[in-house]
């Protein structure tokens, strides 16, 4: 864990204070779909919960599964933890009507929101929110940037709000060596990591043939047509390479179809991430992951909010990421020298990593003769590890057919 990484995990953890006291609880709100972001989040929550702060976990559901008779004969009157996430507001209203029922109904528990983006589009919306959070008596509501932190401070103000990162950051725990899962050398190419949902920015177009090597979402949600059958798959069966995973084996207590879903996520992104030497997305996790991995990254904003609010919050003092808010910021930042890009020095990493992908045919080309066969054998070792990595994707795309 690098200085950056060690600070921001141990923000998480102090941040998370309030729930020190918190013995037992139901975990509501698990992310039954194929969005690997949600699933680092679910797995650093579960992490924290159970391995960190020791508390029992008596009753898990998603929205969709939920059972009251389930939940009240097995939660035992137990608090309320919420996933977190970016669901906060009316743009995923599913998520927000599922809360705002239980907040209405059990006046009588606990309940905490772990880290959310607030957004709201409609204001009728934000008024119903505010109705029922601030008729609770004891809600306690972590947010994950500055922007939703005052919106809350403003309009919940009877609740009790803390700041907080995004919970996928607990995976920076070295116990659980999240490392064992990504690809150990690397293509010297670029990946523009591009949502497709309705938080895509339309006007943010970049001339990705120009910039950029390949350009995909997360791999698990390459085939929209098929995802209820990709989803009983991966809840069905899992990649041998995770189960050996350290931190696969602290889920127990999960029923097996989440277990295996949350954990065939996470090895899906790691292993599409890892191979590549430059990360660029408009997903906040795609963010998140690459710092996870340690690979340079620039973020770009998606539709509100969210990912600029969050870059300034926290991570804008990671020296291998940088946050451009415009196709003209990115065109200056990817075509001109560091002198040239007005970012800070310690940016200038992501500079580097530019120029030795614009150039990595012209080194192989100029390789001195008496490299060649060290060079040589260094690079084959390379293509045989991608060889691999290829094709641990295209089985991963195989399974999901």
């Amino acid at each position: 864990m690098n200085e950056f990484q060690n600070h921001i995990h141990r923000q998480l953890i102090s941040s998370l204070n309030p729930l020190r006291n918190l013995r037992h609880c139901a975990f509501l709100d698990y992310p039954d779909h194929l969005n690997i972001g949600d699933h680092l989040i679910w797995v650093g929550s579960w992490l924290y919960l159970t391995d960190v702060n020791k508390t029992k976990v008596n009753y898990i559901a998603s929205a969709n599964e939920f059972d009251e008779d389930s939940f009240l004969r097995n939660s035992q009157n137990s608090p309320i933890v919420f996933h977190g996430g970016g669901n906060l507001g009316d743009l995923w209203p599913g998520h927000q009507k599922f809360r705002e029922y239980l907040i209405g109904k059990y006046k009588d528990r606990e309940i905490y929101i772990l880290p959310q983006t607030i957004y709201f589009k409609e204001t009728k919306n934000l008024e119903k929110a505010k109705q029922v959070f601030n008729s609770h008596p004891n809600l306690t509501l972590f947010c994950r940037d500055k922007v939703s932190y005052e919106i809350a401070k403003k309009h919940f103000d009877a609740c009790k709000i803390k700041l907080a990162p995004d919970m996928a950051f607990q995976l920076l725990e070295p116990r659980y060596r999240l490392e064992d899962m990504q690809v150990r050398s690397k293509t010297g190419e670029s990946l523009y990591l591009k949502r497709k949902d309705k938080e895509n920015l339309d006007d943010f177009n970049i001339d990705t043939d120009s910039y950029l090597d390949s350009v995909e979402d997360w791999v698990s949600l390459h085939k929209i047509d098929n995802r209820s059958a990709q989803k009983s798959r991966l809840q069905r069966d899992i990649f041998p390479d995770v189960i050996p995973g350290a931190f696969y084996h602290k889920t127990k207590g999960v029923a097996l179809e989440k277990q295996n879903l949350t954990f065939n996520l996470l090895y899906m992104g790691v292993q599409q991430l890892s191979k590549y030497s430059l990360i660029v997305t408009d997903r906040l996790h795609g963010h998140i992951l690459s710092i996870l991995l340690g690979i340079p990254n620039i973020f770009v904003p998606n539709s509100y909010h969210k990912n600029q609010a969050f870059y300034e919050t926290w991570t804008e003092g990671y020296p291998n990421s940088v946050f451009l808010k415009s196709v003209e910021e990115f065109q200056q930042f990817i075509k001109g020298t560091p002198e040239e890009t007005g970012f800070p020095e310690e940016k200038n990493r992501l500079n580097i990593i530019l120029s030795n992908i614009r150039h990595r045919n012209d080194r192989i080309i100029s390789m001195p003769a008496s490299q060649s066969k060290s060079g040589q054998s260094r690079l084959e070792e390379i293509q045989a590890d991608l060889a691999r990595s290829r094709t641990r994707i295209s089985q991963i795309k195989a399974f999901l057919e």
